[in-house]
C-alpha cells in the first residue's frame, strides 16, 4: 500500500486473534511506474504492480508458515497548467496491462476474485486547487487528465457549477474538489464494483462510501477527506494520523 504507517495490530486484536494481516510496501512514483519510449523493450514497466503481484504470490505460498503468535514470517499538459498530482501511474505495457483499465473491466478481462473497494465523500478536497473561477478549474483538470477536450471541460464545469461554498476556500474550490474526487476515486470505485459483479461467474463485490464527519476537518472546508477512513479500518493511532473525532 506504499505507506509504512499502517499497523494491523488492532485489526488482529478486534478479531480475537483470528486473523492474519499482511501489510506491504511497493515501489511508487518514478521507481514504480517509469515509462518512456527511450527505455527500450527489455525493461519492465509497472514494477509497482509487479511488486504487488509478487507479494500476493508469496502470501499464497508462505502464509501458512506465520506462527500463531503473530510474529513476522517475511524474509530479510498544456503550457501554464499546474503540475499534475500523479506523475507516474500504471501504463499499457502489452503484458501485465494490455489495454486501458476501463476497457479491460468492460470486456471481462480481469481476475474473478472478491473485491472490496470504496471511497470517502470528499476525496478531491486534499488535492484540488483553490480555484476562483472555471478558468482556474479547467487547467487543474487538464493537467491531471491531459486528453480532456475543451468541450468536455466545459461540460464538467457546467455539471459542477454553483456548488455550496466551503470555509476558507475560493468560490470554485468545491467544483474542482468534487470533479477531481469523482473522476479519480468515486467513479472508478463504482465502475470496478459494477464490472466485477455483472459478468457470468462473477465474484462478490463490496463497495462503501465513508461519510463520517469530523468537526475540525469539516470546519476547515475539507469535508470527509481522503484517507479519513483508514483510522476506522486500522484503529485510532494505527494509520499514521488520527482525526480528532476518533
Amino acid at each position: 500500500m506504499g505507506n509504512p504507517n499502517y499497523n494491523g495490530t488492532e485489526l488482529i486484536l478486534s478479531s480475537g486473534a483470528n486473523m492474519v494481516v499482511v501489510l506491504f510496501n511497493y515501489r511508487v512514483s518514478v521507481l514504480g511506474f517509469l515509462s518512456s519510449n527511450g527505455l527500450g523493450h527489455d525493461v519492465d514497466l509497472n514494477v509497482g504492480l509487479l511488486d504487488q503481484r509478487q507479494l500476493l504470490r508469496w502470501v499464497q505460498k508462505h502464509i501458512s508458515k506465520v506462527p500463531a503468535s503473530g510474529s513476522s514470517a517475511f524474509p530479510e499538459t498544456a503550457p501554464g497548467d499546474p503540475l499534475p498530482l500523479f506523475y507516474w501511474l500504471p501504463v499499457i505495457d502489452g503484458e501485465l496491462i494490455p489495454d486501458q483499465f476501463h476497457t479491460l473491466f468492460a470486456t471481462d478481462q480481469f481476475a474473478h476474485v472478491p473485491v472490496l473497494v470504496g471511497h470517502v465523500t470528499n476525496e478531491g478536497s486534499w488535492f484540488a486547487n483553490n480555484a476562483s473561477s472555471t478558468a482556474e478549474v479547467s487547467p487543474f483538470l487538464r493537467a491531471n487528465y491531459p486528453h480532456l477536450k475543451e468541450s468536455q471541460l466545459e461540460e464538467i464545469n457546467h455539471a459542477y457549477a454553483n456548488m455550496a461554498p466551503l470555509s476558507g476556500h475560493a468560490a470554485f474550490f468545491p467544483s474542482a474538489s468534487a470533479a477531481y474526487g469523482d473522476a479519480t476515486f468515486a467513479c472508478p470505485t463504482n465502475y470496478i464494483a459494477s464490472a466485477v459483479s455483472r459478468f457470468p461467474g462473477a465474484a462478490k463485490a463490496w463497495s462503501y462510501r465513508y461519510n463520517v464527519l469530523d468537526t475540525e476537518i469539516v470546519s476547515g472546508g475539507y469535508g470527509v477527506c481522503h484517507t479519513l477512513e483508514t483510522s476506522a479500518v486500522f484503529g485510532p493511532g494505527q494509520a499514521g494520523w488520527t482525526a480528532s473525532s476518533y
